[in-house]
Protein backbone atom coordinates (compact mmCIF):
# COMPACT_ATOMS: atom_id res chain seq x y z
CA UNK A 1 0.00 0.00 0.00
CA UNK A 2 1.20 3.52 -0.66
CA UNK A 3 2.70 5.23 2.37
CA UNK A 4 1.25 8.65 1.60
CA UNK A 5 -2.26 9.81 2.49
CA UNK A 6 -5.10 7.62 1.29
CA UNK A 7 -8.78 8.44 1.21
CA UNK A 8 -12.14 6.76 1.41
CA UNK A 9 -14.91 8.83 -0.12
CA UNK A 10 -18.46 8.48 1.09
CA UNK A 11 -21.71 10.43 0.74
CA UNK A 12 -23.42 9.69 4.04
CA UNK A 13 -22.57 10.84 7.57
CA UNK A 14 -23.56 7.59 9.28
CA UNK A 15 -21.35 5.56 6.96
CA UNK A 16 -18.51 8.04 7.36
CA UNK A 17 -18.65 7.74 11.14
CA UNK A 18 -18.71 3.94 10.97
CA UNK A 19 -15.72 3.97 8.63
CA UNK A 20 -13.90 6.23 11.09
CA UNK A 21 -14.26 3.48 13.68
CA UNK A 22 -13.08 0.88 11.14
CA UNK A 23 -9.94 2.94 10.59
CA UNK A 24 -9.42 3.49 14.30
CA UNK A 25 -9.68 -0.25 14.83
CA UNK A 26 -6.94 -0.55 12.24
CA UNK A 27 -4.93 1.69 14.67
CA UNK A 28 -4.15 4.49 12.21
CA UNK A 29 -4.85 8.19 12.47
CA UNK A 30 -8.04 9.38 10.84
CA UNK A 31 -9.80 12.63 10.15
CA UNK A 32 -13.55 13.00 10.28
CA UNK A 33 -15.64 15.99 9.23
CA UNK A 34 -18.28 16.97 11.75
CA UNK A 35 -21.49 18.94 11.96
CA UNK A 36 -21.06 22.38 13.39
CA UNK A 37 -18.49 25.17 13.02
CA UNK A 38 -15.45 24.88 10.79
CA UNK A 39 -13.13 24.26 13.73
CA UNK A 40 -15.43 21.42 14.74
CA UNK A 41 -15.74 20.08 11.21
CA UNK A 42 -12.29 18.53 11.12
CA UNK A 43 -11.12 16.01 13.67
CA UNK A 44 -8.05 13.83 14.03
CA UNK A 45 -8.27 10.85 16.35
CA UNK A 46 -11.54 12.28 17.70
CA UNK A 47 -9.81 15.58 18.62
CA UNK A 48 -11.39 18.66 17.09
CA UNK A 49 -9.29 21.02 15.02
CA UNK A 50 -8.38 24.09 17.08
CA UNK A 51 -10.01 27.45 16.48
CA UNK A 52 -6.55 29.07 16.33
CA UNK A 53 -5.51 26.73 13.51
CA UNK A 54 -8.67 27.54 11.56
CA UNK A 55 -8.32 31.30 11.95
CA UNK A 56 -4.65 31.38 11.01
CA UNK A 57 -4.88 29.07 8.02
CA UNK A 58 -8.22 30.30 6.76
CA UNK A 59 -6.82 33.84 6.60
CA UNK A 60 -3.91 32.48 4.55
CA UNK A 61 -6.39 30.83 2.18
CA UNK A 62 -8.38 34.06 1.86
CA UNK A 63 -5.21 35.97 0.96
CA UNK A 64 -4.11 33.30 -1.51
CA UNK A 65 -7.51 33.30 -3.22
CA UNK A 66 -7.51 37.10 -3.44
CA UNK A 67 -3.99 37.16 -4.84
CA UNK A 68 -5.00 34.73 -7.61
CA UNK A 69 -8.42 36.32 -8.25
CA UNK A 70 -10.27 33.19 -7.15
CA UNK A 71 -13.85 33.34 -5.94
CA UNK A 72 -14.29 30.25 -3.76
CA UNK A 73 -17.42 28.99 -2.05
CA UNK A 74 -17.56 28.28 1.68
CA UNK A 75 -17.34 24.54 1.03
CA UNK A 76 -14.33 25.00 -1.26
CA UNK A 77 -12.51 26.94 1.47
CA UNK A 78 -13.32 24.21 4.01
CA UNK A 79 -12.10 21.55 1.57
CA UNK A 80 -8.79 23.39 1.06
CA UNK A 81 -8.45 23.87 4.81
CA UNK A 82 -9.09 20.17 5.43
CA UNK A 83 -6.49 19.11 2.87
CA UNK A 84 -3.89 21.37 4.48
CA UNK A 85 -4.80 19.96 7.87
CA UNK A 86 -4.38 16.40 6.58
CA UNK A 87 -0.91 17.32 5.37
CA UNK A 88 0.16 19.16 8.52
CA UNK A 89 -1.04 16.33 10.76
CA UNK A 90 0.51 13.66 8.49
CA UNK A 91 -2.77 11.81 8.20
CA UNK A 92 -2.61 8.35 6.66
CA UNK A 93 -6.31 7.48 6.31
CA UNK A 94 -9.29 9.78 5.85
CA UNK A 95 -13.00 8.95 5.82
CA UNK A 96 -14.19 11.96 3.85
CA UNK A 97 -17.83 12.81 3.42
CA UNK A 98 -18.88 14.71 0.32
CA UNK A 99 -21.04 17.81 0.31
CA UNK A 100 -23.69 17.71 -2.39
CA UNK A 101 -22.01 14.56 -3.68
CA UNK A 102 -20.90 13.63 -7.16
CA UNK A 103 -18.89 14.92 -10.05
CA UNK A 104 -18.90 18.63 -9.13
CA UNK A 105 -18.33 18.21 -5.40
CA UNK A 106 -15.25 19.97 -4.00
CA UNK A 107 -14.05 16.75 -2.38
CA UNK A 108 -13.90 15.11 -5.82
CA UNK A 109 -10.42 16.57 -6.20
CA UNK A 110 -9.15 13.28 -4.73
CA UNK A 111 -7.95 11.23 -7.69
CA UNK A 112 -7.35 7.77 -6.25
CA UNK A 113 -9.40 6.95 -3.14
CA UNK A 114 -9.15 3.50 -1.61
CA UNK A 115 -12.92 3.18 -2.01
CA UNK A 116 -15.77 5.32 -3.26
CA UNK A 117 -19.10 4.77 -1.50
CA UNK A 118 -22.49 5.97 -2.72
CA UNK A 119 -25.17 5.22 -0.16
CA UNK A 120 -28.40 6.33 -1.75
CA UNK A 121 -29.96 8.28 -4.61
CA UNK A 122 -32.80 10.70 -3.91
CA UNK A 123 -34.24 14.02 -4.96
CA UNK A 124 -31.77 16.38 -3.32
CA UNK A 125 -29.71 19.32 -4.64
CA UNK A 126 -31.83 19.05 -7.78
CA UNK A 127 -30.90 22.52 -9.06
CA UNK A 128 -27.33 21.22 -9.47
CA UNK A 129 -27.61 17.44 -9.86
CA UNK A 130 -30.73 17.26 -12.03
CA UNK A 131 -34.44 16.60 -11.61
CA UNK A 132 -34.61 12.88 -12.44
CA UNK A 133 -33.08 9.90 -10.64
CA UNK A 134 -31.10 9.00 -13.76
CA UNK A 135 -29.54 12.48 -14.02
CA UNK A 136 -28.78 12.54 -10.30
CA UNK A 137 -27.25 9.04 -10.51
CA UNK A 138 -24.99 10.16 -13.38
CA UNK A 139 -23.71 13.06 -11.29
CA UNK A 140 -23.23 10.89 -8.20
CA UNK A 141 -21.33 8.35 -10.31
CA UNK A 142 -18.76 11.08 -10.92
CA UNK A 143 -16.88 10.02 -7.77
CA UNK A 144 -16.10 6.62 -9.32
CA UNK A 145 -12.38 6.64 -10.16
CA UNK A 146 -10.18 4.68 -12.52
CA UNK A 147 -9.29 1.25 -11.07
CA UNK A 148 -10.73 2.17 -7.64
CA UNK A 149 -13.42 -0.06 -6.08
CA UNK A 150 -16.87 1.37 -5.46
CA UNK A 151 -19.70 0.31 -3.15
CA UNK A 152 -23.29 1.42 -3.72
CA UNK A 153 -26.30 1.00 -1.46
CA UNK A 154 -29.59 -0.77 -2.26
CA UNK A 155 -31.37 2.52 -3.05
CA UNK A 156 -28.83 3.65 -5.66
CA UNK A 157 -31.13 3.14 -8.59
CA UNK A 158 -31.03 2.98 -11.52
CA UNK A 159 -28.15 0.51 -11.07
CA UNK A 160 -27.42 0.63 -14.81
CA UNK A 161 -25.87 4.09 -14.51
CA UNK A 162 -23.30 2.87 -11.98
CA UNK A 163 -22.64 -0.40 -13.79
CA UNK A 164 -21.82 1.52 -16.96
CA UNK A 165 -19.56 4.06 -15.22
CA UNK A 166 -17.75 1.34 -13.25
CA UNK A 167 -17.12 -0.64 -16.42
CA UNK A 168 -15.72 2.42 -18.20
CA UNK A 169 -13.42 3.17 -15.25
CA UNK A 170 -12.41 -0.48 -14.70
CA UNK A 171 -13.69 -0.13 -11.14
CA UNK A 172 -14.85 -3.17 -9.18
CA UNK A 173 -18.48 -2.48 -8.25
CA UNK A 174 -20.18 -3.95 -5.17
CA UNK A 175 -23.96 -3.52 -4.92
CA UNK A 176 -25.41 -3.94 -1.43
CA UNK A 177 -28.83 -5.50 -1.97
CA UNK A 178 -31.74 -6.46 0.23
CA UNK A 179 -34.61 -4.99 2.23
CA UNK A 180 -33.72 -3.33 5.54
CA UNK A 181 -36.09 -2.42 8.35
CA UNK A 182 -34.26 0.83 9.15
CA UNK A 183 -31.48 3.04 7.85
CA UNK A 184 -29.01 1.98 10.56
CA UNK A 185 -29.15 -1.64 9.38
CA UNK A 186 -28.81 -0.48 5.78
CA UNK A 187 -25.82 1.72 6.62
CA UNK A 188 -24.17 -1.11 8.54
CA UNK A 189 -24.53 -3.40 5.54
CA UNK A 190 -22.85 -0.80 3.33
CA UNK A 191 -20.00 -0.33 5.81
CA UNK A 192 -19.51 -4.09 6.10
CA UNK A 193 -19.23 -4.35 2.31
CA UNK A 194 -16.63 -1.56 2.29
CA UNK A 195 -14.75 -3.14 5.19
CA UNK A 196 -14.45 -6.45 3.33
CA UNK A 197 -12.70 -4.57 0.54
CA UNK A 198 -10.34 -2.95 3.05
CA UNK A 199 -9.53 -6.39 4.44
CA UNK A 200 -9.23 -8.30 1.16
CA UNK A 201 -7.69 -5.68 -1.12
CA UNK A 202 -5.67 -3.57 1.32
CA UNK A 203 -4.91 -6.14 4.06
CA UNK A 204 -6.56 -4.19 6.86
CA UNK A 205 -6.50 -5.97 10.22
CA UNK A 206 -9.81 -5.41 12.02
CA UNK A 207 -10.53 -6.68 15.52
CA UNK A 208 -13.74 -6.15 17.51
CA UNK A 209 -15.60 -5.30 14.33
CA UNK A 210 -18.88 -5.49 16.22
CA UNK A 211 -17.98 -2.12 17.76
CA UNK A 212 -18.56 -0.54 14.36
CA UNK A 213 -22.17 -1.67 14.37
CA UNK A 214 -22.90 -0.14 17.78
CA UNK A 215 -22.13 3.46 17.02
CA UNK A 216 -24.73 6.08 16.19
CA UNK A 217 -24.16 9.29 14.29
CA UNK A 218 -24.93 12.52 16.17
CA UNK A 219 -28.15 14.12 14.96
CA UNK A 220 -29.30 10.93 13.27
CA UNK A 221 -32.37 10.08 15.32
CA UNK A 222 -30.30 11.05 18.35
CA UNK A 223 -32.39 10.55 21.49
CA UNK A 224 -32.50 12.73 24.60
CA UNK A 225 -34.65 12.88 27.72
CA UNK A 226 -35.60 16.49 28.48
CA UNK A 227 -37.17 17.54 31.77
CA UNK A 228 -39.97 20.10 31.64
CA UNK A 229 -40.93 22.60 34.34
CA UNK A 230 -43.15 20.02 36.02
CA UNK A 231 -40.20 17.65 36.39
CA UNK A 232 -41.60 15.27 33.77
CA UNK A 233 -39.27 13.62 31.29
CA UNK A 234 -40.04 14.36 27.65
CA UNK A 235 -38.40 12.32 24.90
CA UNK A 236 -36.78 14.37 22.15
CA UNK A 237 -35.06 13.30 18.93
CA UNK A 238 -32.68 15.30 16.74
CA UNK A 239 -32.33 14.29 13.12
CA UNK A 240 -30.77 16.07 10.16
CA UNK A 241 -32.94 14.31 7.59
CA UNK A 242 -33.69 17.19 5.26
CA UNK A 243 -35.09 15.54 2.14
CA UNK A 244 -38.18 13.44 1.53
CA UNK A 245 -36.34 10.12 1.50
CA UNK A 246 -34.53 10.75 4.79
CA UNK A 247 -37.64 12.07 6.53
CA UNK A 248 -39.63 9.01 5.46
CA UNK A 249 -36.97 6.72 6.95
CA UNK A 250 -37.17 8.55 10.28
CA UNK A 251 -40.96 8.56 10.36
CA UNK A 252 -41.04 4.83 9.59
CA UNK A 253 -38.97 4.23 12.73
CA UNK A 254 -41.34 6.38 14.79
CA UNK A 255 -44.50 4.83 13.39
CA UNK A 256 -47.24 4.45 16.00
CA UNK A 257 -45.83 7.16 18.26
CA UNK A 258 -47.41 10.53 18.98
CA UNK A 259 -44.98 12.92 17.33
CA UNK A 260 -44.75 16.70 17.51
CA UNK A 261 -42.31 17.80 14.80
CA UNK A 262 -40.22 20.94 14.48
CA UNK A 263 -38.91 21.31 10.93
CA UNK A 264 -36.48 23.74 9.31
CA UNK A 265 -34.69 23.41 5.99
CA UNK A 266 -32.41 25.13 3.51
CA UNK A 267 -33.82 26.93 0.52
CA UNK A 268 -32.82 24.24 -1.98
CA UNK A 269 -35.04 21.52 -0.51
CA UNK A 270 -38.43 20.25 -1.68
CA UNK A 271 -40.24 21.84 1.26
CA UNK A 272 -43.75 20.98 0.09
CA UNK A 273 -43.10 17.23 -0.15
CA UNK A 274 -41.28 17.14 3.19
CA UNK A 275 -44.06 19.03 4.96
CA UNK A 276 -46.65 16.77 3.40
CA UNK A 277 -44.92 13.72 4.86
CA UNK A 278 -44.67 15.33 8.29
CA UNK A 279 -48.31 16.41 8.28
CA UNK A 280 -49.44 12.89 7.41
CA UNK A 281 -47.43 11.27 10.20
CA UNK A 282 -47.24 13.82 13.04
CA UNK A 283 -49.82 15.23 15.41
CA UNK A 284 -48.57 18.74 14.75
CA UNK A 285 -45.88 20.39 12.65
CA UNK A 286 -43.94 23.54 13.50
CA UNK A 287 -41.98 25.17 10.68
CA UNK A 288 -39.05 27.29 11.85
CA UNK A 289 -36.34 29.31 10.12
CA UNK A 290 -32.69 29.08 11.07
CA UNK A 291 -30.47 32.12 11.46
CA UNK A 292 -28.62 31.42 8.24
CA UNK A 293 -28.71 32.99 4.80
CA UNK A 294 -29.33 29.57 3.22
CA UNK A 295 -32.42 28.95 5.32
CA UNK A 296 -35.77 28.61 3.60
CA UNK A 297 -37.77 31.84 3.93
CA UNK A 298 -40.83 30.56 5.74
CA UNK A 299 -43.01 33.56 4.95
CA UNK A 300 -43.43 31.86 1.56
CA UNK A 301 -45.54 29.23 3.32
CA UNK A 302 -48.17 31.55 4.77
CA UNK A 303 -51.62 30.12 4.29
CA UNK A 304 -50.47 26.48 4.15
CA UNK A 305 -52.95 24.27 5.99
CA UNK A 306 -52.06 22.54 9.26
CA UNK A 307 -48.60 24.06 9.62
CA UNK A 308 -47.64 26.45 12.41
CA UNK A 309 -45.39 29.09 10.84
CA UNK A 310 -42.82 30.42 13.30
CA UNK A 311 -40.50 33.16 12.20
CA UNK A 312 -36.72 33.57 12.42
CA UNK A 313 -35.48 33.73 15.99
CA UNK A 314 -38.35 31.65 17.34
CA UNK A 315 -36.58 28.28 17.35
CA UNK A 316 -35.42 28.45 20.96
CA UNK A 317 -38.72 29.86 22.18
CA UNK A 318 -40.67 27.22 20.23
CA UNK A 319 -38.72 24.27 21.60
CA UNK A 320 -39.07 25.48 25.19
CA UNK A 321 -42.78 26.14 24.73
CA UNK A 322 -43.39 22.67 23.33
CA UNK A 323 -41.36 21.00 26.09
CA UNK A 324 -43.06 22.95 28.88
CA UNK A 325 -46.61 23.54 27.65
CA UNK A 326 -47.58 21.48 24.63
CA UNK A 327 -45.89 18.12 24.84
CA UNK A 328 -47.29 15.43 27.14
CA UNK A 329 -45.27 12.56 28.56
CA UNK A 330 -46.78 10.13 26.05
CA UNK A 331 -45.69 12.34 23.14
CA UNK A 332 -42.26 12.82 21.61
CA UNK A 333 -40.63 15.84 20.01
CA UNK A 334 -38.86 15.38 16.68
CA UNK A 335 -36.56 18.21 15.62
CA UNK A 336 -35.77 17.46 12.00
CA UNK A 337 -34.23 19.17 9.02
CA UNK A 338 -31.22 21.36 8.39
CA UNK A 339 -27.97 21.19 10.35
CA UNK A 340 -28.45 24.90 10.96
CA UNK A 341 -31.33 24.50 13.41
CA UNK A 342 -29.61 21.86 15.54
CA UNK A 343 -27.17 24.20 17.27
CA UNK A 344 -29.95 26.48 18.48
CA UNK A 345 -31.88 23.52 19.88
CA UNK A 346 -28.83 22.03 21.61
CA UNK A 347 -27.90 25.33 23.22
CA UNK A 348 -31.48 26.04 24.31
CA UNK A 349 -31.87 22.64 25.94
CA UNK A 350 -28.28 22.56 27.22
CA UNK A 351 -27.41 19.44 25.27
CA UNK A 352 -24.47 20.93 23.35
CA UNK A 353 -22.33 17.91 24.18
CA UNK A 354 -23.86 14.51 23.64
CA UNK A 355 -22.95 11.23 25.26
CA UNK A 356 -24.32 9.23 22.36
CA UNK A 357 -21.84 10.32 19.66
CA UNK A 358 -20.03 6.96 19.74
CA UNK A 359 -22.64 4.87 21.50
Amino acid sequence: MEKDRSHLKCVNQCNRLNLVVVLLLHTFQVLEKELKYIYQQNEVNNQMISEDYVQENLNDLFNLAEKNNLELTFFEYVTCLALKYFSDMQIKYVAWETGLGGRMDSTNIIRSPLISIITTIGFDHMQILGNTLELIAKEKAGIIKQNCPVVIGPKCKPYEVFLKEAEQKNADLTIVQGEFSNFNDENNAIVMAASKILINKYQFQLNNFEEVLKIRQPCRLEEFSIQNKKGENIKLYLDVGHNEQAIKSVLDLLKGKQVISIYGASNDKDITSCLSLLKQNCQSVYMVQAKNNRAFQIQKLQGLDNVNILYEGDISQTVLEIVNKICKTDQIILVIGSFYIMDEVRITLKICQTESDFR
